[in-house]
């Protein structure tokens, strides 16, 4: 047993690290779209380690976000130098955070999934807040004036609210987007969990659902660009925000189209075993039996079954 659960061990920090440098390989692919001054984007990467954390634990979310999945802001050292060493701290207490979300021990009378999210995410929101808010202008003024000609010393706070806003919304579509993730049979197979019966169907259901909500996103490029042309400057930028909001829009569907299948599957499991139980007893019984449908009158009319017994008789 103990050989098991080493392996078991190893397996899943080997998942893990994996899944860090999956997510730092592919961060600088995030969906970004412009609007104005306000950049929105969602680092789409960032996925992997909270899913693993979500998976396996806090400890393994800490160990992707160590393998690359809390290094992504790195990626702009030269923009923002030494902000980017608490953005990524940032970031490791956000899976840290998503791996408490199964945690038994923290949340052992909270049962209802929504309650046991709202633990997660808003103490997410409120340090990504406060971080952004009132301390990135402090950690971002120790970048030194040799940086770069135009290095930036300061940020203005409207901007700072944006960063805010806009990571406050990343970490809700994430970890929301995990937990979906987590309900299909795949996902589950591919990090070695168990797939119970009733989410048998979750694979179709996301598959239909996210076929569903591209085609709703073509409709809706096919009509921008008949409004606008392609070579209209807000043209290429309607495309993307559609689309960062019509793809996780499709995925919270399937995720409540989910719960929807497996309280069906749950419903018609204990009404199959009621029919057993109640065809066992029937059958087995000794007496008699014979059941009729009685008219309004209440006079037996059609004759309906009939046990062993009463066939026997």
């Amino acid at each position: 047993m103990k050989n098991l659960n080493v392996f078991g061990i190893k397996r899943k920090v080997g998942i893990a690290v994996i899944m860090g440098l999956l997510s730092l390989l592919f961060a600088p692919y995030g969906i970004t779209s412009v609007m104005g001054d306000v950049i929105i984007d969602i680092p789409w990467s960032l996925v992997f380690p909270i899913l693993v954390a979500m998976a396996f634990g806090w400890k393994y979310g800490a160990v992707a976000g160590l393998a690359g999945g809390a290094l992504f802001p790195f990626l702009l050292w030269a923009n923002n130098g030494w902000a980017n060493l608490v953005t990524s701290i940032i970031f490791m207490c956000i899976y840290i955070l998503s791996g408490l979300l199964y945690d038994k021990s923290i949340f052992k009378k909270i049962q209802k999934l929504p309650v046991r999210l709202l633990f997660i995410i808003v103490p997410g929101i409120l340090l990504v807040s406060y971080y952004y808010i009132f301390q990135f202008n402090t950690v971002l003024a120790f970048n030194p004036p040799f940086w770069k000609l135009d290095t930036i010393r300061e940020i203005p706070v409207e901007i700072l609210y944006s960063f805010a806003i806009k990571d406050s919304v990343n970490i809700i579509i994430l970890v929301l987007v995990s937990e979906s993730l987590l309900k299909l049979p795949v996902v589950c197979k591919i990090l070695g969990l168990p797939s119970e019966q009733k989410i048998q169907a979750n694979n179709k259901i996301f598959i239909l659902t996210i076929l569903t909500a591209f085609l709703i996103w073509l409709l809706y490029a096919g009509l921008s660009y008949a409004l606008f042309n392609e070579t209209h400057v807000i043209y290429n930028e309607h495309i993307k925000l559609s689309f960062l909001v019509i793809l996780p829009s499709g995925i919270f569907v399937s995720r409540m189209l989910f719960s929807y299948s497996e309280n069906h599957f749950i419903t018609q499991s204990e009404l199959n075993y009621s029919e057993k139980k109640y065809r066992e007893l029937f059958e087995a019984n000794k007496d008699g039996i014979t059941i009729f449908q009685i008219s309004p009158d209440g006079k037996p009319t059609n004759f309906l079954e009939m046990n062993e017994t009463a066939g026997a008789m």
